[in-house]
């Protein structure tokens, strides 16, 4: 059943998120909490566990995908929905903290740790203080201390990074289109952009590879399957009111969680924009197309 619905603006990386991006975030947990905590440090891990099957000897990807320098650019895998979540809000806090410190509101601080560390939300409440930098702004409050924070309507915090829901990933991977595919319907071209069964040599590929969409997004369809916000119901889209706004389905239990654009082991069928699949438990046990 389709359905015509409206999003909002919003951003999304050109790419799926590779190795080498998402151990950009556990070396920073490692650095910031690992001396006390380091449990929080090992839970945002990714499952290198993935890799293994009764039916090949994998334990050389068991042990490096994740972690060598060879697969840098490959996309990252074994990341449940909620450490894809924690990527996320992280990435988010990063980048503002970099914001403020270009725009001279803070000064960097190299020595952050447990609960020292600066949060978007705890700075915006007055929790966290840091170090001020040189252009800090006026507070005009004539009861104020003469300064203040930054707070969203100055303009310098970016929106939260956050996965996409299913209306948003369509919009995205379609760019546009109206086909089965995002450049048609034709699954003869299906080469050119994906890495799927026919082409992927049974293994993932490093991504932007492929020819991208429309709007330069790359890797839509194929390599890995990717994560949505949304709680999948098979019912959705009967529950859904053409000309909604925004629409999401707020997740409520741990499966299914609904995940779009189909992977390296998939059909050209699997693969049409169109396509909903979603998270079951047994994927904590089967190989390796966990959604990155």
């Amino acid at each position: 059943m389709r359905r015509t619905v409206s999003v909002s603006s919003f951003y999304m990386d050109e790419t799926e998120v590779s190795n080498v991006s998402y151990r950009e975030f556990i070396y920073w947990l490692q650095r910031v909490y690992g001396s006390d905590y380091q449990d929080l440090v090992d839970k945002e891990v990714p499952d290198g566990t993935v890799w293994r099957s009764a039916l090949a000897y994998n334990e050389p990807y068991v042990k490096n995908y994740f972690w060598h320098a060879a697969y840098n650019n490959y996309p990252v895998v074994g990341v449940n929905w909620y450490q894809a979540t924690d990527f996320c809000e992280w990435r988010t806090d990063r980048v503002n903290e970099l914001l403020l410190i270009y725009a001279r509101q803070l000064k960097p601080n190299a020595t952050q740790s447990n609960e020292d560390v600066f949060n978007t939300e705890s700075y915006i409440r007055g929790q966290y203080e840091g170090t001020k930098g040189s252009n800090v702004h006026r507070d005009l409050d004539p009861n104020g201390s003469g300064k203040r924070v930054v707070n969203r309507a100055d303009g310098i915090f970016l929106p939260d990074y956050r996965l996409p829901t299913e209306a948003e990933w369509e919009y995205a991977c379609r760019a546009g289109s109206k086909g089965n595919y995002f450049f048609g319907n034709d699954p003869a071209l299906l080469p050119q952009y994906a890495w799927f069964k026919n082409n992927s040599k049974n293994k993932y590929q490093k991504v932007g590879t492929r020819k991208p969409n429309a709007w330069g997004l790359y890797d839509m369809l194929g390599n890995v399957a990717e994560w949505t916000m949304d709680q999948y119901d098979p019912e959705y889209y009967k529950k859904l009111s053409d000309n909604a706004i925004d629409p999401t389905n707020p997740p409520v239990s741990r499966y299914p969680r609904s995940i779009r654009g189909g992977s390296y082991i998939d059909d050209g069928a699997t693969l049409k924009v169109s396509t909903r699949l979603y998270s079951e438990p047994s994927w904590n046990k089967r190989d390796p197309q966990i959604p990155k």
